[in-house]
């Protein structure tokens, strides 16, 4: 499937039994972050031949049950950036890391759009991620652009209608619709300029 940008993300903080306890739309809305990238893999599963009297009897290749995310934003806001990695900010305005940073789980939404135009949605139902730095550069004399924060992330399968699931696409506002209540639970209805 050929896609047309990265246009937002929603994430949703996992608490007990996987209840959303709090969401994040990163949409290029100033001083609230912007998707860049994102990247998913894992769907590559391995095929196993299984062997009977002499002959290439079976093939085995079921199913993703885990897949890594890859993802880039501009300015991710501290709130969101402390919330999906389980720091805490502090009176004192210090978030902490340390031995018992544990990140929450969370579910993702990612919007993008088909050539022809049509919203193309991405969901992710629950996984975990962390970042591997950060990084500082001097200041020089002509602007550079901004450096985007990487997030890499771990999702597994959650029960999702009664079935394991680690990966959903779909098009369009009832895709859009269905996901928000699979992940989130909530109803939503589409925005204006929604295709």
């Amino acid at each position: 499937m050929s896609l047309v940008g990265f246009k937002q993300v929603k994430i949703g903080i996992l608490g007990e039994d996987d209840k959303v306890t709090k969401t994040f739309t990163i949409n290029g809305e100033t001083n609230k972050g912007a998707t860049v990238d994102i990247e998913i893999n894992g769907f590559d599963i391995e095929p196993i031949t299984q062997y009977g009297s002499d002959v290439a009897y079976y093939v085995l290749s079921q199913g993703a049950t885990e897949l890594d995310v890859n993802m880039s934003v501009l300015d991710l806001p501290d709130e969101v950036l402390n919330a999906v990695l389980g720091q805490v900010e502090g009176e004192d305005g210090i978030s902490w890391s340390g031995e018992n940073t544990i990140a929450p789980y969370v579910a993702l939404l990612a919007q993008s759009q088909d050539p022809q135009g049509n919203d193309v949605y991405f969901g992710l139902p629950k996984g975990k991620f962390s970042t591997e730095s950060v990084k500082a550069n001097t200041k020089e004399k002509d602007p550079k652009e901004l450096e985007a924060d990487a997030l890499k992330g771990k999702f597994v399968t959650k029960q999702i209608d009664g079935e394991a699931r680690v990966f959903g696409k779909g098009k369009g506002a009832k895709a859009l619709a269905a996901f928000e209540t699979a992940l989130f639970k909530t109803a939503v209805t589409s925005p204006k300029g929604q295709k």
